[in-house]
């Protein structure tokens, strides 16, 4: 009984432990190449303006997810309006109002696929931090 239950836990860790497929067996990852707030200081209930670039050598960014801090969370889809040439960067600007004062870890993912083609290989950048102090 105890050998039947074996191979797919096995099979489980084998799966979760792997690596991410790649789309071209050298893929390389998109990466954010801006990060930054188009208006001054961000202040609590004023809407402010995030500027984000994205670029995959390889691929087309189809989105981007950002993680307000503690507060929410947006899903940006690119649906390629910057075309679905490969390697061509996306760059988006997203607003967010904060609702309270204090220091906010903003983090952001670009996501690319071939293409921007449905049920493709899907990439994922490193996330990267953009501490963003909030002012009353």
């Amino acid at each position: 009984m105890r050998t039947w239950f074996a191979l797919p836990a096995a099979l489980a860790v084998a799966l979760l432990t792997a690596a991410p497929a790649s789309a071209h067996g050298t893929h390389t990852r998109p990466a954010i190449t801006r990060l930054e707030w188009l208006t001054g200081p961000v202040a609590v209930g004023e809407e402010e303006f995030l500027v984000v670039e994205a670029h995959d050598p390889d691929s087309s960014i189809s989105e981007v997810d950002v993680v307000w801090g503690d507060e929410g969370i947006s899903f940006a889809h690119t649906y390629c309006v910057q075309g679905t040439e490969i390697g061509k960067p996306a760059r988006l600007v997203l607003s967010w109002k904060f609702p309270h004062p204090g220091l906010e870890d903003v983090r952001v993912v670009a996501l690319s696929q071939d293409h921007c083609k449905p049920n493709r290989s899907i990439q994922r950048s490193p996330t990267k931090h953009l501490p963003t102090p909030v002012r009353p």
